[in-house]
């Protein structure tokens, strides 16, 4: 027996010396934003759109885009003109570059595929998102730039967050977040130990993320209290629709995936239920979802409490869209 003393007290100095060493690592390394806070959630995005407009605005009827502005050329016969409409997941918020957007990847790649081909053909993309938006705003842009612009085509991105109670952002979800914050903030030694904080935040952004998914889902295929604002921007999507039609313009809906649980996706009925409402509307849609399914999610966001796409998250956008994109260019000849 007292030949084992020593063994277990050089285990417990062992295992004392590790625990110490991982609270200094989780100390200086572990990520501020991976406490569940809409405080931080909101001063995240508030910083990813402020780089969305430093170097590129231009304004229109009083409203100001993330575009460069356009020449002349672009009304030149050779052009094929598509507005893109969106909220912030479109303007690419946290995207330092404009360019490493999806609207301007596809807009590249298409042109040098036309060139290529040495064709006559030229595509230009106006990207209209604006963060914190919706389908009844963007009946409001779509009216003050279509007239400027005269696009051939509309695409609008819509996310699956935009017909839902949540809003366009987790930054407004504070009735949600809070009891589920204090609930972590209270356990024990929570304020004592960055490890034991770093495992708590965890466990409280898992019960947040149960809470989003039926909410999101109840928003499409719940009672119909809990559909009233998917039905709002029903009407609003018809009505940019029939604006299109009456000026001659082709309408399409591009559906943009929740970049949660790529691997096991668990918004597919809900996709269903939107798809279904354009085509039963005459509205081509078309979904990204199948361009991300099987990715890490938290690979493909701008921050950890921050899940708008980054750089890769756009290039996959774009790359889905496309073979989508191509189909149009026969259209005018």
């Amino acid at each position: 027996m007292k030949q084992g003393l020593p063994k277990i007290g050089l285990f417990i100095l062992s295992a004392l010396i590790v625990l110490c060493l991982a609270e200094l690592l989780f100390r200086f390394f572990a990520d501020s934003g991976s406490e569940l806070s809409a405080e931080k959630i909101w001063e995240t995005q508030r910083a990813n759109l402020r780089k969305a407009y430093k170097n590129v605005r231009t304004e229109i009827g009083g409203i100001t885009f993330r575009e460069e502005k356009t020449g002349e050329e672009i009304f030149d016969e050779p052009y094929i003109r598509i507005l893109f409409l969106g909220d912030s997941f479109t303007i690419g918020a946290g995207i330092r570059d404009h360019q490493d957007r999806f609207s301007e990847i596809a807009e590249a790649r298409l042109n040098q595929e036309l060139a290529g081909a040495e064709s006559p053909r030229r595509v230009h993309i106006f990207n209209a998102g604006k963060a914190g938006s919706n389908p009844r705003l963007w009946d409001t842009y779509f009216k003050v730039v279509e007239p400027v612009y005269k696009p051939h085509f509309v695409y609008a991105i819509f996310f699956l967050r935009n017909g839902t109670r949540l809003g366009t952002s987790l930054a407004h979800q504070k009735e949600i977040i809070d009891p589920i914050r204090e609930k972590y903030w209270n356990m024990p030694l929570y304020n004592l130990s960055a490890m034991v904080r770093f495992f708590y935040n965890r466990l409280a952004w898992r019960e947040y993320t149960m809470q989003f998914k039926e909410i999101l889902t109840s928003s499409y295929l719940g009672s119909p209290d809990e559909r009233a604002v998917w039905r709002e921007q029903q009407q609003a999507l018809l009505g940019i629709s029939r604006a299109c039609q009456e000026k001659n313009i082709s309408f399409h809906l591009v559906i943009f995936p929740i970049l949660f649980n790529l691997k096991d996706y668990e918004f597919h009925e809900v996709e269903k239920e939107i798809q279904a409402f354009a085509e039963n509307h005459d509205i081509p849609v078309f979904p990204l979802t199948p361009g991300f399914l099987g990715e890490n999610d938290r690979t493909l966001w701008v921050a950890s409490n921050d899940q708008h796409p980054n750089e890769k998250g756009h290039r996959i956008a774009a790359e889905t869209l496309l073979p989508y994109l191509r189909t149009m260019l026969p259209q005018l000849k």
